[in-house]
């Protein structure tokens, strides 16, 4: 979640004697006020809270860092009325795989009456337009349904077999139908492989009537928001096109710091998490939970 930085109080600290076995991975982003990555910070410049209480930092890793990264783009019903195929086609071919660099692991998918997901990662240009031209032939399809959950618990799943840096990024208006995953489903499994979501499309709100004078208002893309808070993923800013989008989050994602702690309790449940950092000019980006090891 984008949070202030705040210096933090003194607490209690878990000290190494009461450190399980295993190591939980966090990847941190820290943003100038200016939208900047701030580089040049050591574990000494943050601190990590499980359950409230401080732990021991056992390693810290800057970027730049190679990417393992799912691209899914909407092409349900809704998301045609908002944007041509030609028009995500060309942003996927000439805004998203620009940025993706050789070191890089990517798969391309889309969201539909059937959820696609290219078969293997690559980095190779010409292979990742392929995959976006066969990923997005489902766009003409004005009555498909858009299960995006399912396609997003797919794509974690594709993820978590993988090593280093794992994320998500989800091109969608939120308007989740015939799922048979749940957003608390989705966001439970991301908690426990670390994988950052981030999304980004239009987020307008709708108005389900209630009674004829009683109607509330109900915006589609609030749970993909909750979502990327919630994984420590970046959101699309509402002055941005999709093709800043797509290159603009690849780029903060390669600068993140990658921190490591000994998890307290070996539990095998969910636990709220908490990063720091000791200077208060800018915003920081981490997961609020992760999945002990155990149980």
């Amino acid at each position: 979640m984008a949070c202030a930085v705040t210096v933090a109080r003194e607490p209690d600290i878990v000290g190494p004697a009461h450190l399980a076995a295993s190591q939980i991975t966090v990847d941190v982003s820290v943003l100038s006020v200016t939208g900047d990555p701030v580089k040049g910070l050591s574990a000494a410049d943050f601190e990590i809270y499980s359950d409230g209480r401080l732990v021991p930092i056992t390693s810290c890793t800057p970027g730049p860092a190679p990417l393992n990264v799912v691209l899914l783009v909407d092409a349900s019903g809704s998301m045609r009325w908002q944007m041509r195929e030609e028009d995500v086609k060309d942003d996927v071919k000439d805004g998203f795989v620009p940025a993706v660099k050789t070191i890089d692991r990517v798969r391309i998918g889309s969201i539909g009456s059937q959820n696609y997901l290219s078969p293997s990662f690559t980095s190779n240009p010409q292979e990742l337009k392929r995959a976006a031209d066969r990923a997005l032939d489902g766009y003409r399809n004005f009555q498909s349904p858009s299960p995006v959950w399912d396609a997003v618990y797919a794509a974690v799943e594709a993820l978590s077999s993988v090593e280093g840096r794992r994320a998500i990024v989800l091109l969608s208006d939120g308007r989740a139908t015939a799922n048979r995953r749940s957003m608390e489903d989705v966001a439970e499994y991301a908690a426990r492989f670390g994988v950052l979501i981030n999304v980004g499309g239009e987020d307008s709100e709708h108005y389900i009537r209630q009674s004829q004078t009683e109607a509330v208002i109900v915006r589609a893309g609030a749970g993909m928001k909750a979502i990327s808070e919630l994984t420590g993923g970046f959101q699309m800013e509402e002055t941005a096109t999709v093709r800043e989008f797509f290159a603009g989050t690849l780029e903060l994602m390669r600068h993140m710091y990658t921190l490591t702690f000994e998890a307290p309790v070996q539990d095998g449940d969910f636990h709220p998490l908490e990063v720091r950092v000791k200077r208060g000019d800018g915003t920081i980006r981490a997961r609020q939970v992760y999945k002990a090891p155990g149980g």
